[in-house]
């Protein structure tokens, strides 16, 4: 029992150290104004949202622009068991789409927030404003850092299930050689999460002689780019690139157990995965009314994403195991049970329109329309996924700076999200790992504000 007890505690230190850094903007959004667009962005991001949206479009700031922002978003999301349907006679339960009743638990993800900083520098003098730096940093306000690596079995939303608790650092630099065109690049800031939980364990005495904890967050860069093009007046393109991410966690625990006996438990693997993804924007600025209309296609390559499940070794090992030549019949690993998740490429339209109906009154909306990575989980597997609709409004008031520090005017912007997620059924092939039939869908809500000012 005192065995148990001792890699029980150290499994329960392991799986509760595994922080992430990811980046959370692909589902909800950066800014007020870029949740308000539905995300079409690529072409218009003028402020520090570029560092996310086109790392090029930073020197359309003649000025320095400070922005911060808040966001929170609620997920109303299910997971619905069938409901049996019972033949007496035969003593069978039958669920009414298919033949198989789910009883495992599943996991939902939570409501979150976070908040959103950054700036934009212009280089004047020598570079005549040609060259910009941004910066953006995102800060949850409930878990600064946070991972899960669910059992594939558990029914859970895949995209949705943890990806806001992480801090995300951005920054990239743009220069524009000509008017018409202007280039970018930038990073990423990751961290992968490594350590190593070492104890010797003395059996009879039920006593630890040794308990050492150690975990290093090492640094992961991921690369942005983006080109950004004003062929004629009014008209603005934009490409923009980011490189695939993912968080790599490994956290071994040997236990010693005197001499004769030692127990090595081994857990890691890769979550919080964002695709290579290529987004091509065009927008036009229309005069009287003045109007901007923003048309966006993101792709995303998710049939590259890895198996998300957690990877678990255990090895027993010692003088005694292997007297009894038990060395290799004892031990228990998942490493050659790797699922393939069989993800597809998707295409994502947006669109947005833009609206400045007075000096200090801007209004707008966006639409885009996501599909589905995963296919119908009706495996062993239950990553959930669904295709989702978004729609998105908002608006900008333009006012005076009340502390009269600057003469630029303060924009403050207001948006609002709802996603929906129309409800699939999911037919399982078995039941293995006690989970049948089930639909999935559901709601998401999202509300933001933020603030920008050019000095």
């Amino acid at each position: 029992m005192r065995l148990n007890r001792g890699a029980l505690g150290v499994a329960v230190l392991v799986c509760l150290s595994t922080p992430a850094h990811a980046n959370i903007f692909d589902l909800y959004g950066f800014n007020a104004r870029g949740i308000g667009l539905g995300g079409a962005l690529v072409s218009l991001a003028d402020d520090h949202t570029g560092t996310y949206y086109n790392p090029a479009a930073l020197t359309q700031a003649q000025k320095i622009r400070f922005g911060a922002g808040f966001i929170m978003t609620k997920p109303v999301l299910h997971v619905n068991r069938m409901r049996p349907v019972c033949l007496d006679v035969v003593s069978v339960c039958e669920s009414q789409f298919g033949s198989q009743y789910s009883t495992r638990e599943s996991v939902l993800p939570q409501g979150f927030s976070g908040f959103t900083l950054g700036w934009v520098f212009p280089f004047g003098g020598f570079f005549e404003n040609r060259l910009a730096f941004g910066f953006a940093v995102y800060l949850p306000s409930l878990n600064i850092v946070r991972a899960e690596a669910l059992d594939p079995q558990t029914p859970h939303f895949y995209l949705y299930q943890n990806l806001p608790d992480q801090t995300v650092i951005l920054a990239s630099l743009a220069y524009r050689p000509w008017d018409w065109l202007s280039i970018g690049g930038g990073i990423q800031v990751l961290a992968n999460v490594f350590g190593e939980a070492s104890m010797d364990l003395h059996v009879l005495q039920g006593t630890f002689e040794k308990r050492d904890f150690e975990m290093s967050l090492i640094p992961k860069v991921a690369a942005t780019a983006g080109v950004w093009l004003k062929p004629t007046d009014g008209l603005r393109i934009g490409f923009s690139y980011r490189q695939a991410l993912d968080l790599t966690f490994g956290l071994p625990a040997p236990i010693g157990l005197g001499d004769t006996l030692a127990l090595d438990l081994d857990i890691g693997g890769r979550v919080l995965y964002s695709p290579h993804q290529f987004g091509l924007g065009v927008s036009y600025e229309l005069h009287n009314p003045d109007v901007i209309i923003s048309a966006q296609v993101d792709y995303a390559m998710w049939s590259l994403a890895p198996d998300p499940s957690p990877r678990v070794a255990v090895d027993l090992s010692g003088t005694l195991v292997d007297g009894l030549g038990l060395g290799r019949a004892l031990d228990i690993s998942t490493e050659n049970t790797s699922i393939r998740l069989g993800f597809r490429d998707t295409w994502t339209p947006r669109l947005g329109v833009e609206w400045t109906t007075t000096s200090w009154l801007q209004v707008r909306g966006g639409y885009f329309f996501r599909p589905s990575p995963a296919p119908a989980a009706t495996g062993m597997t239950s990553y959930l996924d669904n295709s989702v609709h978004g729609f998105s409004g908002g608006v900008t008031f333009m006012f005076d700076d009340p502390f009269q520090v600057h003469p630029n005017p303060v924009h403050l912007a207001l948006a609002g999200q709802v996603g929906w997620l129309p409800n699939q059924h999911v037919v399982k092939e078995s039941t293995v790992g006690g989970v049948g039939d089930l639909e999935h869908g559901g709601l998401t809500y999202s509300l933001a504000v933020s603030i920008t000012h050019t000095y």
